[in-house]
């Protein structure tokens, strides 16, 4: 029951991720605004893989 509660969290966090995608200004001096926001966006893509993969564990 625990996993699915962590599961469904790490994947809404990754969905809030991916709505914002707000990057430190360092990370916006190194890449540029534009990599900048994709590199986030990919970040969030793969915390709600993760999310999703946890869900799974029990089964």
């Amino acid at each position: 029951m625990i996993l699915y509660s962590v599961g469904i969290i790490t994947s809404l966090i990754g969905v809030v991720i991916v709505i914002f995608p707000f990057a430190t200004p360092e990370t916006v001096n190194w890449l540029g605004l534009k990599k900048a926001i994709i590199a986030v966006r990919t970040a969030g893509f793969l915390t709600i893989a993760i999310g999703i993969v946890i869900c799974m564990l029990p089964l």
